[in-house]
């Protein structure tokens, strides 16, 4: 039950993130994420790495990446570690590599999904900061097998 219950919530994280908030009033979105691999090291870290696409953003533009590992061990462990990450981000694509480690024990090796979403700090009017804010982007969710480095 509490495995379940720590899906469904992670599905509702992603599925929020996932939600491209500012493509119809013409702001900044990221789409096209990509998990190109994920591998782990000796002490249980996870190494993800892929790219997305940035699209109407000033040059420069710094987005944070927000997201989560899960991966069950057996049949009755769920482990989980929280993503966090800012990259620096012009229209295209964009790189990242992510570094994530367990709240509750280590990863292994075998399949885990990542829920990967970003935001920026926005203002729609640069002149008035009562129309700034963090404005959610695009995102992604995969099904990924986990590598030994």
């Amino acid at each position: 039950m509490r495995r379940l219950l720590a899906l469904l919530a992670a599905s509702a994280i992603v599925l929020t993130m996932m939600v491209p908030v500012a493509s119809a009033q013409g702001g900044p979105e990221t789409t096209g994420w990509t998990v190109q691999s994920v591998t782990i090291d000796k002490m249980g870290i996870l190494d993800i790495r892929g790219y997305f696409y940035c699209q109407n953003m000033p040059d420069g533009m710094w987005v944070h990446q927000d997201g989560q590992v899960v991966q069950s061990i057996g049949r009755k462990t769920l482990i989980a570690g929280g993503i966090g990450a800012d990259y620096q981000c012009a229209n295209g694509p964009t790189f990242f590599d992510t570094r994530v480690q367990a709240y509750n024990g280590t990863f292994g090796t075998g399949w885990a999904t990542v829920q990967l979403g970003s935001r920026v700090w926005w203002c729609w009017d640069p002149n008035d900061q009562n129309t700034c804010g963090d404005l959610w982007l695009g995102g992604t969710e995969a099904y990924v097998k986990v590598v030994k480095k």
